[in-house]
């Protein structure tokens, strides 16, 4: 029996590293399209549909079953996903500055009688 298990320990880590190969893919897939369905607006369609070429090559993939094209699919994934996650962080990053300069009440004055932390200072010495 020992025998017989050492002679399938090749296969079986052969198995066992597909099957990790094909989850870590079916799990890129996953991410990839969540990213895209709640950022996709903000990207060009050009590079969107690109991506979803590139995730629907992957899923072709997946249902192969062959190490090598997962492994090749999760590669390709790897480098469009970061392209994906930079541009839509640059998005936010630009909707975060233009939202920050047109916020209501930015040209607003301080609030008269100082800062709440003066205020308190003061009370505690008495002088309010």
């Amino acid at each position: 029996m020992t025998k017989e298990a050492e002679l399938n320990a090749a296969e079986d880590k052969k198995r066992r590293e597909a099957v990790e190969t094909k989850n870590q893919l079916d799990s890129t897939i996953y991410q990839l399209e969540k990213t895209l369905k709640d950022s996709g607006d903000k990207l060009p369609a050009d590079k969107k549909s690109t991506i979803e070429a590139v995730v629907a090559d992957a899923k072709k993939d997946l249902e192969s079953n062959d190490g090598d094209r997962m492994k090749a699919a999760m590669e390709k994934l790897s480098k469009v996903g970061a392209e994906l996650y930079a541009d839509v962080a640059a998005a936010a990053q630009a909707a975060g500055a233009a939202g920050a300069t047109e916020a209501p009440g930015a040209d607003a004055p301080p609030p008269a009688g100082g800062s709440a932390k003066k205020s308190r200072e003061e009370s505690r010495r008495g002088r309010c």
